[in-house]
Formats: C-alpha cells, sequence, structure tokens
C-alpha cells in the first residue's frame, strides 16, 4: 500500500511538473508576444513621428514661402507708395507755379 502511495504521489509530482513545465512555456510564449507587440508599436511610433516631423517641416517651408511672396508684396507697395508721394509733390509743385504765374498775370496786366 506504500509502494502505491508513493507511485500516486510521483504521478502526480510528475503531473504537476509537467502543469508547471506547460505554465512556463506559456509564460515564455506571452513574454514573446508582448515583446514583438511592443517592438511594433515601437516601430509604428518612430514611423508616426516620422510622419509629424515631415508634415511640420513641409508647413514650415510653406510658411516661409507665404512669408516671401507677402515680404514681395509689402515691398511692391513702398514703392508704389514711393511713386504716388514723388508724383503728388510734381502735381503740387505744379499747381503752385501756376497759380503763382496767373496771381502775377493778375497783378501786372
Amino acid at each position: 500500500m506504500k509502494a502505491e502511495g508513493l507511485s500516486r504521489s510521483e504521478r502526480r509530482v510528475e503531473e504537476l511538473s509537467k502543469r508547471m513545465d506547460d505554465l512556463k512555456s506559456d509564460i515564455n510564449s506571452l513574454r514573446n508576444e508582448i515583446i514583438a507587440t511592443r517592438n511594433e508599436l515601437n516601430t509604428r511610433i518612430d514611423s508616426l513621428s516620422n510622419r509629424i516631423d515631415s508634415l511640420r517641416s513641409e508647413m514650415n517651408n510653406r510658411m516661409n514661402g507665404v512669408e516671401n511672396r507677402i515680404n514681395s508684396i509689402e515691398n511692391r507697395m513702398n514703392g508704389v507708395d514711393k511713386k504716388l508721394d514723388n508724383r503728388f509733390l510734381w502735381i503740387l509743385g505744379v499747381q503752385i507755379t501756376t497759380w503763382v504765374t496767373i496771381i502775377l498775370a493778375i497783378l501786372f496786366r
């Protein structure tokens, strides 16, 4: 009877040992899946980060282009403003000269 109890205990220990091995295998499998998932997530995050950097760079380039266009338009408007000031002074000079001539003609008639 004692031998039968030992044999039964040994079988039970063997079963538990097999279960422990199976659990270890399952844990290792889960660990590997977690590592693979982590690597995949890191790859995706890196990819998204690169896309964001690319888009940020593209937006900076576009904004620089817009700034350059605005500066160009501002320079052209300043040129037009200077031309208008210059022409106004000429018109004013011609009018003053005309008035002086007319007044002198009236006075010395």
